[in-house]
């Protein structure tokens, strides 16, 4: 939340592409929210068209900002 966020001030945050919990998609979608402003690494399976997935992240809105991690 954003208490976390402030007290942390993290430059970067990694997560899974997907895990039981969450999908990447929503936590990038609360980290634009909270107007966090450094570092998104997405960590993924072996996808077959990863730069695609990397677009639809990055169009969510922290463009350059996000990077994919994909074998």
């Amino acid at each position: 939340g954003p208490e976390l966020l402030s007290d942390l001030k993290p430059t970067r945050i990694i997560l899974p592409l997907f895990s039981a919990e969450h999908d990447a998609m929503a936590v990038i979608e609360i980290l634009e929210g909270l107007k966090f402003s450094g570092q998104i690494t997405v960590i993924g399976p072996d996808l077959p068209r990863p730069r695609l997935v990397e677009r639809e992240l990055r169009a969510m809105g922290p463009g350059v900002r996000l990077s994919l991690i994909s074998p």
